[in-house]
């Protein structure tokens, strides 16, 4: 069944003239890849046989309880590992460049609790209050090891985007202090017409690490806002960050990549906590005050620019923060297929299909989350996809560029594996030019209770409403390649919905395919949407729909063979701005 149109909101009125006007001028500068025609005939006959037994086989051995819901660090995720290896391995993708495994590090950490956190009075040398991890402050598994010590300075939410009119360290000098900031981002309905959607992706934790880091702070306290309290907590219990025994769902963690060069001392810190430290400052307020001031702010703002809203140096303050960790190294694995190209000139040029296949593993009470739509669902359809350019590949011409196929590790603790191939591209010495993600494509998006913190900001709606509706992120970013879905789901038939780029899920940059849009290549995101079962012991494979993902599937073979094989590339655009030059 179609879902019928639903009348869009004025959020998305506007999203959506923003786009076409963007996609049209994006075509009429050459950017577009003509009108549509047929593959070549054995790229037609390979899409023919994309196969719902296959799909459905593939899901139900991944989702299989014998798999323990493939978490990272778990033998079930090196059961996935193999499983891959061996499907890929039985595909001979040749002719082509094969297929390898991509091993990375990561780390998970424990927490030593000696770690302290100490604030003096700087004129007088005199202890005004000192704490151990707990209820006051806790260090952040991604906090360097070590002391830092320095005067304090308050930075609003930690935001540094000119680029967007806000930057909570203009004229702020914060070298060798200490920084407070905000957890989170501003309230997006202060500023809707550009903040909101040009937020994703600057306001995460590693970012404001970063943005601390480049202006020579010796550490960063963060602080929970009053906006994102979870079940009426203004601070997240220290077990919410360390379990004292963490279960394979629970367990984080970290690129090693990342952590070694991690300098910065990062630790979380109470309202209450944060509060008796600003209490002799001028701009003495409680917390939820302070966010307050940035809100309005962004509210009253009349020109592009809002600086520094309701940033400060903290005066006769010094804050000291000890951190100690003890970190055990984990090897993981992405498992990536290629079919090479055929032009030599654009061989290099890699068209990246991907997909993610961790998931939860076992929680606290041994319970599976088998994770069949999140991602069973998707890593069948890359595992298919393959097949069919394989097949194709030895029956006729290959397209232009280099097709990959990417199965990452790791996505549900952070898309760590997807960010390492993003920095290490295989095959070596390629260059991604596109990416299309497929992230739960096996279920009809079901929104019982918009009120359930899972579906903040989405709409109610039933599976029965979507059995035929596929939503594509990325629009914004990649025109081009959204009016390139369009033309081949002529042949296909799925009701296509473009609709959560700018939305209160952040749900653009919860998937792999931010690994690539955040380094302004252009990506999509294929998805059926969220449903009551997702991150539960209850999504399994029996509740797939087989038959609509096979179209999915058929439209990812249409586009990438049409990515692959075009003479123009797609174009990334900033939203907002224009496509890159």
């Amino acid at each position: 069944m179609t879902k019928p149109a639903r009348r869009p909101n004025r959020r998305e009125r506007l999203a959506a003239s923003a786009i076409a006007l963007v996609s049209a001028a994006w075509y009429a500068a050459g950017g577009g890849f003509g009108a549509s025609s047929r593959l070549p005939e054995a790229a037609e006959r390979a899409e023919a046989t994309i196969s719902t037994s296959t799909l459905a086989r593939h899901i139900r051995e991944l989702a299989d309880d014998r798999l323990e819901g493939r978490g990272v660090g778990h033998a079930g995720n090196h059961l996935a590992e193999r499983y891959l290896d061996s499907a890929l391995t039985a595909l001979q993708l040749e002719p082509g460049a094969g297929h390898f495994v991509q091993p990375f590090t990561l780390y998970s950490t424990e927490l030593n609790s000696v770690s302290s956190l100490t604030f003096t009075d700087d004129r007088s040398g005199r202890t005004i209050a000192s704490y151990r991890p707990g209820d006051d402050f806790y260090p952040s598994p991604q906090s360097a090891v070590g002391v830092a010590a320095g005067e304090a300075a308050f930075a609003g939410y930690g935001i540094s985007a000119p680029a967007i009119g806000y930057d909570d360290y203009a004229h702020l000098d914060v070298r060798g202090r200490i920084v407070l900031v905000l957890d989170h981002r501003p309230l997006e309905e202060q500023r809707p017409t550009r903040f909101a959607a040009r937020l994703t992706g600057l306001w995460d934790l590693e970012t404001k690490i970063a943005a601390a880091r480049a202006r020579g702070a010796a550490g960063l306290i963060v602080i929970p806002d009053s906006h994102h309290h979870r079940g009426g907590h203004p601070f997240p219990p220290m077990s919410s960050a360390w379990p004292a025994h963490p279960s394979v769902r629970q367990r984080e963690f970290f690129l090693a990549e990342d952590l070694d060069v991690q300098k910065l001392v990062v630790a979380k810190m109470s309202p209450g906590t944060a509060e008796r430290l600003l209490s002799n400052t001028p701009e003495s307020a409680s917390i939820e005050e302070l966010q307050k001031k940035i809100d309005r702010a962004l509210a009253e703002a009349s020109g592009d620019r809002v600086d520094a809203p309701a940033s400060f140096l903290v005066p006769s303050r010094r804050v000291a923060i000890d951190v100690k960790l003890a970190r055990t190294p984990v090897v993981a694995q992405n498992v990536i297929g290629v079919v090479s190209g055929s032009d030599p000139a654009r061989r290099a040029e890699l068209i990246v299909i991907g997909a993610h296949f961790d998931h939860d593993g076992r929680d606290a009470d041994r319970r599976i989350y088998n994770g069949a739509d999140d991602n069973a669902s998707g890593t069948a359809a890359v595992l298919e996809l393959a097949r069919a350019f394989a097949s194709a590949s030895h029956a006729g011409p290959r397209p232009r560029r280099s097709v990959v196929f990417a199965l990452w590790n790791a996505e549900e603790k952070g898309s760590l594996g997807s960010i390492h191939y993003a920095r290490h591209p295989i095959p070596e010495g390629g260059t991604v030019v596109a990416n299309l993600n497929l992230d739960m494509v096996g279920r009809d998006e079901d929104v019982p209770d918009p009120s359930d913190p899972r579906f903040t900001g989405l709409e109610k709606t039933t599976a029965t409403a979507n059995t035929n509706t596929l939503h594509v992120l990325g629009y914004s970013y990649a025109p081009g390649m959204a009016a390139l879905v369009d033309e081949e789901n002529a042949a296909i038939g799925l009701f296509i919905e473009k609709d959560y780029d700018d939305n209160a899920q952040g749900l653009i940059g919860r998937s792999d395919q931010w690994s690539f849009l955040e380094r302004r290549i252009p990506a999509l995101f294929f998805t059926t949407g969220l449903h009551p079962d997702y991150h539960t012991p209850q999504d399994d494979a029996g509740k797939i729909n087989v038959p609509k993902l096979r179209k999915i599937v058929r439209l990812a073979y249409r586009v990438a063979w049409r990515l692959a094989d075009s003479d123009a590339l797609p174009g990334f655009v900033e939203p907002g701005h224009g496509p890159d030059p």
